[in-house]
């Protein structure tokens, strides 16, 4: 899913509509909040370029269409609406009380008090918006930035995100501590990540991770300080336009 991200940010950067519709259609269909990507397409040098951005736009369409009913070939019409009527009872039944390694499941944690996931949720996507359209005209780094944002947005606000779903938010920390212009806080920003994503979760806490690191899920304590700086562009280097290579 991540690497489809990625790869769609790179063509979307080429102008191509093609390859970034499909690979954005494959995330949705590895993980429905794959979606949230097509956001990368929503800033000025795609979609001030009507005729681009109508192209994305129809070829994305399309091909989502085609592609939610072509298993009909194999399976039949009745047997496809059956299983798309039961993912759709499954998704309303993982709306359920659930917390997960989330900014949701840090709160419950630390204080006890029991949330509703849609008010982070909500607000979590008024914040990337209301960046976006900060942002609306911003560079290659800027919009790279904001693609690093997506991918901590899609653990730090998602009820369901276990061990595996930090690789998506590890992605995106990867390209932005290589942004970072103070070594200091490049490396205690590293520093900190590796210990509460990957070392606490190692065999060497085994007897105190589910008692003591999952409830207060010390997973996602990173992500609730990277998540605003990928968004408020804090502390990265100067960018030569139109490249991603640092000035020095």
């Amino acid at each position: 899913l991540v690497a489809c991200l990625f790869l769609m940010w790179s063509f979307l950067e080429e102008k191509k509509a093609l390859a970034p519709a499909l690979l954005l259609l494959s995330t949705c269909f590895i993980k429905l909040f794959g979606i949230l990507g097509g956001l990368s397409s929503f800033y000025r040098p795609f979609i001030g370029d009507i005729r681009f951005f109508t192209k994305l736009v129809f070829v994305t369409l399309f091909a989502g269409s085609a592609l939610i009913f072509i298993p009909s070939l194999f399976v039949g019409w009745n047997s496809l609406m059956f299983q798309y009527h039961e993912w759709w009872r499954l998704l309303k039944m993982d709306a359920a009380q659930s917390y997960g390694f989330s900014i949701m499941g840090i709160i419950h944690g630390v204080t006890g008090i029991r949330v509703n996931n849609l008010y982070f949720q909500v607000a979590g996507g008024i914040s990337l918006m209301a960046s976006l359209c900060w942002n609306y005209r911003g560079d290659q780094q800027t919009r790279l930035l904001g693609l690093i944002a997506i991918c901590y947005f899609m653990i730090l606000f998602n009820h369901k995100s276990e061990s595996p779903t930090f690789i998506i938010a590890m992605m995106g920390f990867g390209l932005h501590q290589s942004m970072f212009s103070r070594q200091s806080l490049r490396w205690t920003l590293i520093g900190f990540t590796l210990i509460c994503v990957s070392l606490l979760y190692s065999d060497l806490f085994r007897d105190i991770k589910q008692s003591h690191f999952d409830p207060i899920a010390i997973k996602a304590w990173p992500f609730v300080i990277l998540y605003p700086m990928a968004l408020l562009k804090i502390g990265v280097h100067p960018i030569v336009p139109g490249t991603l290579l640092r000035q020095d």
